[in-house]
């Protein structure tokens, strides 16, 4: 008998002790396909200073269950061409299939703007790593040992594009060890 990986998932408690929620860890990846016309068509190969790639390309998203290890179905789209998508992208694109209220946890790809405004529109908290340089600019001086304060995060103008009429988020912490 076969099982989808979200049949396995709903079955899975999966809850954290700590935190009595369940938590996704996102995983970004690149995947290089066979080549056919079809599959070019459909994932652009990308190209270089030494020329076109042969091979198809698509960016693949995952999100893993922290407790039980299961992963969810993947989201993927070209990395290349006028469909192409990011990580990011995708996210938005996949978390209408985590579990209401799942913790959602990514590392410094993740930790922009948009994939906190995303999750928490939909009632998913979130647990980020940020770039040195965002953190800094969000806690407003140079990072240090033991801070740990709250923080409004405010869209940037390429946010306030992307997103029309998002406002800034107050459930922030930036913390440092």
């Amino acid at each position: 008998m076969i099982t989808s990986s979200n049949s396995l998932t709903e079955k899975a408690t999966g809850l954290l002790p700590s935190v009595g929620q369940r938590a996704f860890f996102l995983d970004g990846t690149s995947v290089r396909l066979p080549h056919t016309e079809a599959l070019a068509q459909l994932y652009p190969p990308g190209s270089n200073q030494h020329g076109d790639s042969h091979w198809p390309l698509i960016r693949m998203l995952v999100a893993h269950d922290l407790y039980t290890g299961l992963a969810m179905r993947p989201q993927w789209g070209p990395i290349n061409g006028s469909q192409a998508v990011s990580e990011q992208g995708l996210l938005e694109q996949a978390i209408g299939r985590l579990p209401s209220e799942s913790v959602v946890l990514g590392d410094a790809n993740f930790g922009v703007f948009s994939v906190a405004y995303a999750s928490t529109q939909r009632g998913h908290p979130v647990l980020l790593r940020l770039t040195v340089a965002r953190a800094q600019r969000l806690a407003g001086e140079a990072l240090r040992d033991g801070i740990d304060r709250h923080i409004e995060w405010k869209p940037s103008r390429d946010d306030r594009r992307v997103i029309p009429n998002c406002l800034p988020m107050r459930v922030c912490s930036v913390a440092s060890s």
